[in-house]
C-alpha cells in the first residue's frame, strides 16, 4: 500500500506535461554534455600537446611558456569537465526518475541541474571577472605607451 501511495504522490507532483518537459530537457542535457565531454577531450590533448612539445623544444626562448600554458589549459579542462559532469548526471538520473516514478531520484537528478547552474554561475562571473581585469589591463598598458 505504500508503494501505491508513493507512486500516486509521485503521479499527482507531476503533470504529463511537466515529465514531458523534464524527459525533453534531460534529452538535450545530454546532447550538450557529450558535446562537452568532447570538447574536454580535445582540450586535454592540446593542454597535453603543449606541455609535451614545450618540453621537447629545449631551450628555445620562443617556446619555453609552452608547458605553462599546457598547464593552464589543462586546469581549465578540469575546471570545465565539472559542470559538464553535473550536466550528464541530471540527464541520466532525470531520465530514471521518470521511468520509475521516483521521487528520490527525481530530487537527485535535480540537485545535480542545481550544482550544473551553480559552477556554470561562478564560471561565469569569473570570466566577467577576468575579462573586466584584461581590458583594465590594457587601457593601461595603452596608456603608459603613449607618454613614452
Amino acid at each position: 500500500m505504500e508503494n501505491n501511495s508513493a507512486f500516486e504522490s509521485f503521479e499527482s507532483q507531476l503533470s504529463a506535461e511537466a515529465k514531458g518537459f523534464l524527459n525533453t530537457s534531460a534529452n538535450w542535457g545530454l546532447f550538450l554534455s557529450i558535446i562537452g565531454f568532447i570538447g574536454c577531450l580535445f582540450s586535454l590533448f592540446g593542454s597535453l600537446g603543449m606541455m609535451a612539445g614545450g618540453a621537447a623544444m629545449g631551450a628555445n626562448p620562443v617556446f619555453a611558456s609552452m608547458p605553462s600554458i599546457g598547464i593552464l589549459m589543462l586546469v581549465g579542462t578540469v575546471v570545465f569537465f565539472i559542470p559538464v559532469l553535473y550536466l550528464c548526471k541530471f540527464s541520466i538520473s532525470v531520465k530514471k526518475a521518470i521511468e520509475v516514478n521516483d521521487t528520490e531520484k527525481l530530487t537527485s537528478s535535480i540537485r545535480n541541474l542545481k550544482n550544473y547552474f551553480m559552477w556554470a554561475g561562478i564560471l561565469t562571473i569569473v570570466w566577467i571577472l577576468s575579462y573586466g581585469y584584461l581590458m583594465i589591463s590594457v587601457i593601461a598598458n595603452a596608456a603608459e605607451l603613449s607618454r613614452m
